[in-house]
């Protein structure tokens, strides 16, 4: 790293300064009780996701069974035919 400055004290302390900074890590805490680091921002992104997954496969099944029953029930609805309904829809 090339340093311009005109006095060696401040070259001096700035060397020392960056080389601190260099090899101190930066970390996050919430109140002190635990790290907030890139291991658990992709922990708590991967929970997210697999909730999302989980909840779109009911969704899905959901859907295929409110399916099933309507179609059943149209199927069974036009087989069955009342003998009042063929009375009145017979011409006299």
């Amino acid at each position: 790293m090339k340093i311009a400055t005109e006095k060696t004290d401040y070259s001096i302390l700035l060397k020392k300064t960056i080389l601190q900074l260099m090899h101190q890590t930066l970390s996050v805490s919430a109140c002190k009780i635990f790290a907030i680091d890139f291991r658990m921002l992709y922990g708590i992104g991967a929970t997210v996701v697999n909730y999302l997954v989980i909840m779109l496969q009911f969704d899905l099944m959901a859907d295929k069974l409110s399916d099933l029953k309507t179609a059943s029930l149209s199927t069974a609805d036009s087989s069955v035919t009342s003998p009042l309904n063929e009375k009145i829809q017979q011409p006299k």
